[in-house]
This record gives structure tokens, sequence and C-alpha cells, in this order.
């Protein structure tokens, strides 16, 4: 049974996420920054994947290892902010970040099938009823 928001979320993080040039499939790249350019670009966003720490790694941080975002965007009242890996358009670092700049979720390579709901993770929960 399909959950009818799922295909709508996906839609609209892909609409934000995506970069084909019309009917070609071919990455477009904007001006300046877009896509990690050397050769090892796919491990450059890998390894600043990996060195991501909810709630502590800033934009800021994102921007100093990887240069310029692919997309610097907003899902509804929420910042995304997202870097593609050289020659790989299905490979993206996606980041939430607060108002502050900190990074609060994070998508990295997951398939395209799997929906992506950016949540803020670093949101303080209110404490238990507990007795």
């Amino acid at each position: 049974m399909r959950r009818p928001g799922v295909r709508r979320a996906w839609l609209c993080v892909g609409a934000l996420l995506c970069a084909c040039g019309g009917s070609t499939g071919k990455p477009v790249v904007a001006e300046g920054g877009a896509k990690v350019r050397n050769a090892e670009g796919g491990a450059k966003v890998r390894d600043a994947a990996e060195r991501v720490v909810l709630c502590k790694t800033t934009e800021a941080d994102l921007r100093a290892s990887l240069g310029e975002p692919f997309r610097d965007g907003r899902l509804g009242e929420r910042r995304v902010v997202s870097w593609v890996a050289e020659r790989d358009v299905e490979r993206f670092l996606a980041v939430l970040v607060d108002a502050r700049g900190v990074v609060v979720d994070l998508y990295w390579d997951v398939p395209g099938a799997v929906a992506w709901t950016p949540t803020d993770r670093c949101a303080a929960t209110p404490p238990s009823d507990a007795k």
C-alpha cells in the first residue's frame, strides 16, 4: 500500500536537488560552484559527508572543504544545501541547516527510491512524562 505523501515529498526533494538539463539528462552546472571540480570529487564529497557531525558541523565548514554548493534552496521555511560529486549526479550530499547555519540533518548517497523528509534532528525533545 502506497502512502500518498511519500511520492509528493520525493518529487519536492527531487525538484530541489535534481540537476537534469531538459531531455538530455546531462547535468546543468551553475556558474562558479555547483560540482566539486577535481578528479577525486566523489571521494571528496564522501569524506566530507563522513565528517559531518549533526548539531556541530556548519554550512561554512562544508563550503570551506567543498566550495560553493550545487543547490542552496528552500523547502518550506527550511534551507537545504547540496553538493554533487563530479561526473556522478546520482551521488550528492544534501544537508538541512538551521537559522545559525548548523547542519541538523543529512542525506548522502541514498538510493533515489528512498524519500528524504528533512528533519531537525537537533531540536530539543520535550521531557517524557515518566513517573
